[in-house]
């Protein structure tokens, strides 16, 4: 039986819990299936309900009434304990479930997908009718679980549903490019801004990390003046957040900060040819410099936001034209600082964007600081008040560094001053803790790629380390390594792996390999501790190959999007697999192939969207079954495209 306090905290991310009535809730088996409804609105955060046993195994049914509404992204909060970790509970059986929406049954596994988030569970369901966003319905559901006693999922009447949406550059109405947006499945098309005059076009676009606006550059309001823009995913409230521009002025990049509420910008706004960085507001009430004045012909180059969105990083010659050194200054053009120490004769700050630690505290980059023509990883602090090399002073020639995803530690490729071999090391922030990565390399063996895990607890890596020439994978604990293992399986004669990726759980590697015949392109898994070695996709035809692929965010159900040759038509196909290779599903259309290596998957895992070959923007559900065309029918050609975030 499941306790009070077990199934009294409703934690979800989008669910708001209204003030309460009473609730009821029953049981109904018939021995293949289950189905416990709950009514009513949960009060303080309890469910006034008796609890039921739900025998694990049994098939469970999701019944969901209420008005019509839009095909959303639709989440579902845990009944748990606050402050217990979910896995205390055991696993919930999620192979055995349907979800009845208004008594039409829209089926159960592999239409619908499990996130986990700071020890909540979430059903993310596309669910396909018509309605408006914020809608209030009943939402009747609950589930039992192979847990020791079992849980109840349950939600209160108002559910806040967001849906995932689309943005895509094409030129569908004229020769001129422009922005569009569209629903999962197509049935919303708009255009984010007014219709553009002839020879305008929008050249850039990206969505706020909060998914409500989505900013773009364009010469909107005079031909061959590049200015920034905001849109609120329609053309009703489009501004222009960029200050005014001088005659040949642009705006040339730009990026949001992580709150959603400025973004800065890079522009030649106040003198030809001087690019500086801005800040503008979101809602298009005023910009400000924040760079300071810069030297005669000097830049800004490379920037980026602290994650707190207080302060900007940027790298420039702000003091001398062609020395670039780092800088920080306050989004509100405060406090302008040179972070970088004294630049050496020679010395100067690499060409890359600087990047923050997670508490905003510190700015990691390239330069030759200490040493000219020696690229270190450098630490300094965003006030200004110091910074170190990170790496060991026996390596040099330094060509890129990774943050771990929890921020903890640093790895980076740089070779022995004894050589120029590039070889895989990881340190703290401080500069401590440097240890070696990569195993001991076979003479000229080089690591060409490396790669934190998801957990950052370990480091992947490609390189030639047992024969010179020949590229494997192995992995090796970013802490305290022991010994590199070998993630691939034997490789054909003169095999070699070309890229790999992390499962998102961190559980697994993808790698591509010619690791059954030569010169054939594979799709291949591995556990991270290089066992159950798989092959992934079907059989390909004669000089078929896959050619890349995509783990999908989705960490509850793994699953692979990848571009291969397995059927003989005139082109590659998309397919979707799980990690073990049992199940292929086809997602591009039987009757065409696709056009170009451009698919990306949803948030939440569950639909990708991909160019067939006839430049079509279509999206399909991971079993294949659940296609939509979200451009217009009949359009242009179209250059790109970019889901929204889901917050």
């Amino acid at each position: 039986m499941i306790n009070h306090s077990q199934r009294a905290w409703l934690g979800a991310i989008v669910l708001m819990l209204l003030p309460l009535q009473a609730a009821q809730a029953q049981v109904q088996d018939n021995s293949s299936r289950a189905t416990l409804t709950v009514t009513g609105r949960a009060q303080d955060g309890f469910l006034d309900a008796p609890p039921q046993d739900i025998i694990p195994g049994t098939r469970v049914i999701f019944e969901i009434t209420g008005e019509p509404f839009q095909p959303v992204v639709l989440a579902v909060g845990t009944a748990r304990e606050p402050g217990v970790p979910l896995s205390t509970y055991g696993l919930l059986n999620l192979q055995n479930y349907t979800i009845v929406l208004n008594g039409l049954d829209l089926g159960g596994p592999g239409r619908f997908a499990w996130t986990g988030a700071d020890g909540t569970l979430s059903l993310v369901a596309a669910l396909s009718v018509d309605t408006p966003l914020d809608t209030e319905f009943t939402f009747q559901a609950a589930v039992g679980t192979d847990g020791p006693e079992g849980m109840i999922l349950s939600a209160p009447e108002r559910l806040r549903v967001r849906l995932a949406r689309m943005a895509y550059l094409a030129n569908e109405e004229s020769s001129w490019t422009e922005l569009y947006g569209n629903s999962t499945f197509g049935t919303s098309h708009v255009k984010f801004h007014e219709d553009l005059d002839d020879n305008e076009s929008v050249s850039a676009y990206a969505w706020s990390p909060d998914g409500s606006m989505v900013a773009y550059i364009a010469d909107q309001n005079y031909d061959t003046l590049n200015e920034l823009f905001v849109s609120d995913g329609n053309s009703l409230n489009n501004r222009k957040v960029s200050g005014n521009l001088i005659v040949k002025g642009s705006v040339t990049d730009f990026q949001w900060s992580p709150d959603s509420s400025m973004l800065a910008y890079r522009a030649d706004q106040d003198a030809d040819e001087d690019y500086e960085l801005y800040v503008a507001q979101a809602d298009g009430s005023g910009s400000i410099k924040v760079s300071g004045s810069l030297a005669g012909f000097g830049d800004v180059e490379e920037f980026s936001w602290s994650p707190d969105s207080a302060r900007i990083a940027y790298r420039a010659d702000a003091d001398s034209d062609g020395v670039f050194e780092m800088y920080a200054a306050w989004a509100d053009g405060s406090g302008q600082v040179k972070i970088s120490g004294t630049m050496p004769s020679g010395g100067s700050a690499n060409s890359g964007q600087p990047v923050w630690s997670l508490d905003s505290t510190t700015v990691i980059y390239l330069a030759s600081e200490f040493t000219a023509y020696k690229p270190e990883v450098i630490g300094a602090f965003a006030s200004g008040a110091g910074s170190w090399a990170l790496n060991s002073t026996t390596i040099s020639a330094i060509i890129e560094f990774q943050l771990a995803p929890d921020g903890s530690r640093v790895a980076y490729q740089g070779g022995v001053n004894t050589g120029n071999v590039q070889e895989a090391f990881a340190c703290n922030l401080d500069g401590s803790g440097n240890v070696q990565i990569s195993a001991p390399l076979v003479l000229y063996g080089d690591v060409i790629e490396m790669q934190w895990s998801p957990d950052s607890s370990s480091i992947a890596y490609l390189a030639d380390q047992e024969f010179d020439g020949y590229f494997e994978l192995y992995v090796e604990d970013a802490d305290a390594p022991t010994g590199a293992v070998k993630i691939n399986g034997f490789l054909a004669p003169s095999g070699n792996v070309t890229d790999f990726g992390w499962s998102p759980d961190s559980s697994r590697l993808a790698y591509r390999a010619d690791q059954y015949v030569n010169e054939v392109y594979e799709l291949f898994t591995s556990m991270a501790d290089g066992t159950s070695n798989t092959l992934i996709n079907g059989p390909l035809i004669t000089g078929g190959d896959v050619y890349d692929f995509l783990w999908s965010p989705a960490t509850d159900l793994l699953r692979l999007a990848y571009r291969s040759d397995e059927d003989p038509d005139s082109g590659a196909e998309l397919y979707c697999s799980d990690p073990e290779g049992l199940t292929q599903a086809r997602l591009n259309d039987t009757a065409s192939y696709l056009g170009s290596s451009n698919y990306r998957w949803d948030p939440s895992g569950v639909w990708c969207a991909f160019q067939d070959q006839g430049n079509n923007l279509m999206v399909n559900d991971r079993t294949g079954k659940e296609q939509h065309q979200l451009d217009i029918p009949g359009g242009n050609w179209i250059m790109s495209f970019a889901w929204s975030p889901i917050e």
